[in-house]
């Protein structure tokens, strides 16, 4: 008989791992993409949470966190591929040395 933990492994952390295995080596900008436009829906709406809670505002704005998703949308494509350049240019990751931490820090923090 199989055990609780048995279970887990083998019906969810081994076919959660196939997939986020495929996604991030076959469909990197999809994957990108929906990480970023998720981290952004979900961020606006705790942080509207949080307003309403502190009586900041009133009602969950849903155009609000739309905009905030597809703002997510266009960040993420924007990364990928500004990422994609970035490792072209340096021909990463076999020549890794080219590149130091200042000179990421800079790349980082570029407004």
């Amino acid at each position: 008989m199989l055990r609780g933990a048995d279970l887990f492994k083998r019906f969810v952390q081994s076919p959660a791992r196939r997939v986020i295995k495929y996604a991030f080596e076959k469909h990197l900008f999809a994957t990108n993409v929906t990480i970023s436009l998720t981290l952004s829906g979900v961020g606006d709406v705790l942080q509207q949470h949080h307003n309403i809670i502190q009586q900041q505002q009133h009602s969950w704005d849903r155009a609000r966190t739309r905009h905030m998703t597809c703002t997510g949308v266009t960040v993420g494509a924007l990364c990928h591929h500004w990422l994609v350049c970035v490792y072209v240019y340096f021909d990463w990751p076999r020549d890794s040395s080219r590149i130091s931490l200042p000179f990421l820090v800079r790349i980082d923090s570029l407004d």
